[in-house]
């Protein structure tokens, strides 16, 4: 059960001990006293340091949840990393790294092996192989595989 202090405050994000809560506290109090007996501080400290503290620890809070927040839409972002990417992209993104290299253009290989591309004749034109499988040459030079996803 948490301490009277953090529920009074109504701390989500943060849960401070017992003694933590005390030295929040009761620990204001009696410094603020001391320096009100010192003549440092008028009477008025009494009441306005603890409060001061206490708005200190709610805003400590607040600040917390937001940065658990972040980081949980950060791990949601992580998590469906292809829901933005085109069709082509997300296809091959899910099929694995060898299923840019499959196509009409490339020698068919059983499943676990390695796609290997056909040899290009040295008199074909540079981009022969680029309309065999063009879907494969688009999922390649793609945004969503040159750079890392946005985080």
């Amino acid at each position: 059960m948490k301490p009277l202090y953090a529920r009074a405050l109504r701390l989500r994000h943060t849960t401070p001990s017992g003694l933590l809560c005390f030295a929040y506290f009761e620990g204001a109090v009696i410094l603020a006293v001391l320096l009100a007996f010192a003549e440092r501080v008028s009477w008025w400290a009494v009441p306005i340091l603890p409060a001061l503290i206490a708005a200190w620890v709610k805003f400590y809070d607040v600040v917390a949840g937001v940065a658990e927040r972040r980081r949980e839409v950060r791990q949601a972002r992580e998590a469906g990393a292809t829901a933005g990417r085109s069709a082509v992209a997300r296809h091959y993104a899910q099929a694995g790294p060898g299923a840019a290299q499959t196509g009409p253009g490339a020698a068919q290989a059983g499943p676990g092996t390695p796609a290997v591309r056909e040899p290009v004749p040295p008199n074909a034109h540079p981009t022969d192989h680029a309309r065999a499988d063009g879907d494969a040459l688009r999922a390649r030079q793609s945004a969503s595989r040159r750079y890392p996803p946005f985080s």
